[in-house]
């Protein structure tokens, strides 16, 4: 079984409570207007990896450089939900906690398969972006409308949690990526100079 992916950051702070694994998934069938990650919409496939490889990634990862957790964003997770149930329930077998980011709102998240993927998760952040309600004042949302849901008895209070608003990160060739929530200021400082946006 395999998840269509559009990148792996193995190491962030920005992307929820402590040290995490964050997959981002190739894909999104809402396509919401002023989306951080556009690029992302296309379910045309970038990176084709298996559950278990990407398991296996995460476990060896959290042996070099303990991990917390694991956030899922994209894209749109819930696109790609059959597989990414097979993963959350080995993140969660693991004795990892797993936070998602979702365009839709919990309230319409009523299928078999996505209650099962729902089952799994701990945070949800859910809601489309919404350009019009662009906040920089609420915990890993980027719109006022955007909900933070609590969804299990694993998930603890967040608002004082060691979380990053964003990062900036150099890879090995060179390439500069920001993740999280930029302020914008940050935004205007460095338009144009950023080779990926992941949000």
């Amino acid at each position: 079984m395999n998840i269509n992916i559009h990148n792996i950051l193995k190491h962030s702070t920005a992307n929820g409570p402590g040290n995490r694994y964050v997959i981002w998934v190739q894909g999104c069938s809402l396509k919401c207007e002023g989306c951080w990650n556009p690029e992302t919409w296309t379910t045309q496939i970038r990176q084709s990896k298996k559950v278990e490889e990407i398991f296996q990634d995460i476990q060896e990862t959290h042996q070099q450089n303990h991990l917390e957790g694991v956030t899922i964003s994209g894209g749109e997770p819930f696109d790609q939900a059959g597989p990414l149930i097979t993963l959350a329930e080995k993140i969660q077998q693991a004795g990892f906690n797993l936070l998602i980011f979702t365009g839709h709102v919990l309230e319409d998240l009523i299928t078999p398969e996505q209650k099962r993927f729902l089952n799994q998760v701990d945070w949800l952040i859910d809601g489309p972006f919404m350009s019009e309600q662009r906040t920089e004042d609420l915990l890993l949302r980027g719109s006022g409308n955007q909900r933070l849901h609590y969804l299990t008895n694993r998930a603890y209070p967040l608002e004082n949690a060691s979380i990053s608003d964003c990062e900036i990160l150099i890879d090995a060739n060179g390439k500069m990526i920001v993740s999280g929530i930029p302020n914008r200021e940050l935004v205007q400082l460095f338009r144009g100079d950023f080779d990926e946006c992941l949000y």
